[in-house]
């Protein structure tokens, strides 16, 4: 047993070294059992400890130095949990995600005698790359929305989680997960839909396994379309959007094709609102891509967004709407 955590067990300090003060490694003891048996040193000195205290009880060796500010006592009981533990501290930007969130929502991701593996986070785009037995895996699109926290860890919501997992595994297996996790009751397909339609829109790796997997499992009708254009009408309201034009003709419209469901003009933004099933058809969404190149080729900026986001995630609808505006507003600047 390590020197300190006697403490635990005889309520004596430890022997090992010089003396140390009872009141500061019991200081230490209580925070690091809260958290599995790791901490940073901010943490530390934050309880009260100084900075000089823990890097004494570094250098005797009644701590570990686990690199990056963090220190410790190393487990062999629960090592997995540890580990998922330290790799957040030393990733302090990141969210446990993929195989190891899977696990973490009961997900039936590992075959019979399966070794649980490395840990995989992820972390905004640019974040610092740290190796510890992680793997690092970075995004560009991480709202609050695909995250929760379950103290001490924060990892991916379990649609983001089974989003995520559409770029390691084949079409059965992903269909099978999902078929599972929503039979179980641990995700519906409305809120998994708007995860992954938010994911497609930036071109994230699986997003045809995704559209092809969803397809076969989504039994949704298409919608009334007023319905969406008013969903859509009570949004832009209530985000004081001005300048907002209903069934828009496009300065490139024949006359035949080419109507859009909003736009805003003085801005050069387009807004689709997608009333079909969520994935589209195929021979639909090639229409799409081509009506979209279009605009983009004059200059004007094409934002889509369907049922599920709009009724499960308007904040993230909102975010991003917003968000084009502001860029548009500045390039449109002299």
């Amino acid at each position: 047993m390590n020197p300190l955590a006697t403490l635990v067990a005889t309520g004596e300090p430890p022997e090992r070294g010089a003396p140390m003060a009872h009141h500061v490694d019991r200081l230490i003891m209580k925070y690091l059992a809260a958290h599995q048996w790791l901490a940073t040193y901010d943490a530390l000195v934050a309880c009260g400890v100084s900075r000089r205290a823990v890097e004494r009880r570094v250098a005797i060796g009644l701590l570990d130095n686990f690199g990056h500010g963090v220190v410790g006592i190393p487990m062999t009981s629960d090592s997995v949990a540890q580990q998922q533990v330290l790799a957040l501290l030393l990733h302090p930007s990141g969210v446990l995600s993929h195989q190891t969130a899977a696990r973490l929502h009961e997900l039936p991701v590992d075959r019979n005698g399966d070794p649980p593996g490395p840990v995989h986070v992820t972390i905004p785009h640019g974040g610092s790359r740290v190796t510890a037995d992680v793997i690092v895996h970075q995004t560009l699109h991480l709202p609050r929305v695909d995250t929760i926290e379950r103290d001490p860890l924060r990892l991916t919501s379990i649609e983001r989680t089974l989003c995520d997992l559409a770029a390691f595994f084949g079409s059965a297996r992903l269909r099978w997960l999902i078929e599972w996790a929503v039979k179980e009751q641990l995700v519906d397909l409305t809120s998994l839909r708007a995860c992954a339609r938010a994911l497609n829109r930036r071109g994230r790796k699986g997003t045809v396994r995704r559209r092809e997997v969803l397809d076969l499992l989504a039994n949704d009708e298409p919608l009334n379309l007023s319905e969406l254009e008013v969903r859509f009408l009570e949004l832009a309201v209530q985000l004081g959007i001005l300048g907002l034009e209903v069934q828009f003709q496009p300065p490139w419209y024949d006359g035949r094709t080419g109507i859009v469901d909003f736009a805003l003009p003085h801005l050069r933004i387009i807004i689709e609102v997608d009333g079909r099933r969520w994935h589209s058809l195929t021979q639909d969404l090639r229409r799409d891509r081509d009506r979209d190149r279009v605009a983009r080729a004059n200059g004007w900026t094409v934002l889509r967004y369907g049922w599920d986001e709009l009724t499960t995630r308007p904040g993230d609808v909102a975010a991003d709407l917003l968000a084009a505006i502001a860029q548009a507003e500045l390039t449109m600047q002299p």
